[in-house]
């Protein structure tokens, strides 16, 4: 019978694209796809978060204690991903190029909006060249 290794432990992990993350490893599947899932605890600075990641995108794996991937998780400070909302992406390209953005129910109840479907010819934005 062959020694199975131990499929979850705390570790420090080197990425690729020169990033170390500290915490606990284990394997995860999802979809029939195979992930490394490491839980980086709670610092000072930052609530536990989780990443999943493929194990081609490693560079190394070193088993350590518990209490020694808490110390570099601390000393570390890496931020989970922020979430991009793309309401805020675009209010801050409008503001950049100096439109707004009025809802409906703000505009007076005298203001006419043309009707679904229709092209208001006296508003040209064909000069736009942002994402939106």
């Amino acid at each position: 019978m062959q020694n199975e290794e131990k499929k979850e432990f705390w570790a420090l992990i080197s990425l690729m694209g020169h990033v170390t993350l500290a915490g606990h490893l284990s394997e995860y599947t999802m979809g029939g796809c195979s992930f490394l899932k490491l839980t980086v605890p709670e610092t000072s600075k930052q609530p536990e978060w989780t990443r999943l990641f493929k194990d081609n995108s490693v560079y190394s794996i070193d088993p350590v204690t518990e209490e020694v991937a808490r110390y570099k998780a601390e000393r570390l400070d890496i931020a989970p991903m922020s979430i991009w909302e793309a309401d805020t992406m675009l209010k801050k390209h409008l503001e950049a190029t100096g439109k707004v953005i009025i809802r409906k129910s703000d505009l007076p109840e005298s203001f006419a909006l043309p009707e679904s479907g229709t092209h208001n010819t006296e508003f040209n934005d064909d000069d736009d060249e942002g994402p939106f």
